[in-house]
């Protein structure tokens, strides 16, 4: 979604779309951390 010319286009709509994957990356790394905490415990 980030690589259409549409966003490439528009500055606010790319800053807008880069935080929203930035967040969504530290939530999955987030994710993966409790995963693998609760691989060790079990």
């Amino acid at each position: 979604m980030l690589a259409t010319e549409d966003v490439a286009r528009d500055k606010d709509r790319l800053f807008a779309l880069s935080e929203q994957y930035t967040q969504l990356e530290e939530t999955l790394q987030e994710l993966y951390e409790q995963w693998e905490e609760s691989l060790k415990e079990a």
